[in-house]
């Protein structure tokens, strides 16, 4: 009984274990990929400016693909871990910012009783004597 037991822990333990590395993992390469990112985003503009055509070239491809010039506008098809930057995705993050009068609301309302209804001629000291057992009903 006792080694059955063991023997089952013991696999839990190890399955739990494996799970956690490939959770490091995973964060890990989160993120590497998430650094190389912002960097990227943050010296594009400066590395364009100044860079040589080669360069220039390494930064449309990283960018995306599919690529359209119209009227001296390019056009592309983002690469998703970019499109954070985008004015029309901190468009869609703005509209879910919550209304500030509405957590003021609900802040206070944290302050009021739940509900002044519930048993009402109960006593704080359940234990005392005077309490009314009409009030547990």
């Amino acid at each position: 009984m006792f080694e059955e037991e063991k023997k089952r822990i013991t696999k839990e333990i190890n399955r739990l274990d494996k799970l956690l590395k490939e959770t490091n993992r995973r964060a890990d390469q989160w993120f590497e990929l998430t650094e190389e990112t912002f960097n990227f985003a943050y010296y594009a503009r400066m590395h364009f400016a100044n860079g040589d055509i080669p360069k220039k070239r390494e930064i449309f491809a990283k960018l995306g693909s599919n690529f359209v010039l119209t009227n001296k506008y390019l056009a592309l098809d983002l690469k998703e871990e970019y499109l954070a930057f985008t004015p029309e995705y901190r468009k869609r993050l703005e509209a879910l910012e919550p209304d500030k009068q509405r957590l003021i609301t609900l802040r206070n309302a944290g302050l009021a009783p739940q509900n002044p209804n519930w048993l009402p001629g109960r006593d704080s000291n359940p234990d005392s004597v005077i309490q009314s057992h009409v009030s547990y009903h």
